[in-house]
């Protein structure tokens, strides 16, 4: 049986509406297993764990901020190479960016607002 080629439109397409979730989801095991890693493995105090959680969250809404610029221009290019690319992807990408961010700074804020290792012990 013959295998069909992938096609690389859709491809495309998933990654970028998938990337803020995919974005999300890495920062928050960067946060809280960086953070276990730190206070049990590492032995390190509260400021140091703060700094870190600061920058993975700068680091997020960095790479959130890059993705939206581009998601547009990746989903629905100008002119259109493809006419019948729904423009809802676009939106769809943008909102999950969005709601992406939040969850970044969500996570970014109660990381550096309650106690670093305290609260894993």
């Amino acid at each position: 049986m013959i295998k069909p080629a992938s096609d690389p439109r859709f491809i495309r397409l998933t990654l970028t509406s998938m990337s803020g979730p995919l974005i999300w989801a890495l920062h928050f095991g960067a946060v809280y297993g960086g953070q276990h890693v730190a206070c049990h493995a590492l032995n390190l105090g509260t400021i140091p764990i703060r700094w870190g959680i600061a920058g993975a969250t700068l680091a997020g809404c960095l790479a959130i901020g890059a993705v939206a610029v581009v998601a547009r221009r990746l989903v629905q290019p100008e002119p259109p190479a493809d006419p019948h690319v729904p423009a809802f992807l676009s939106a769809v990408a943008l909102w999950l960016l969005g709601l992406s961010l939040f969850g970044i700074l969500a996570t970014g804020l109660a990381g550096v607002m309650l106690p670093g290792c305290a609260s894993l012990r």
